[in-house]
């Protein structure tokens, strides 16, 4: 049970992070 939350957090922290790297991405490219 506890192994399983670790796994839920870990999740849910790389995809904070893919989300920010998306929208670092759409942010530096220029407005066409």
């Amino acid at each position: 049970m506890w192994e399983q939350q670790v796994l839920t957090d870990k999740a849910s922290v790389l995809k904070l992070e893919h989300q920010s790297i998306i929208l670092a991405i759409l942010l530096l490219q220029p407005n066409k």
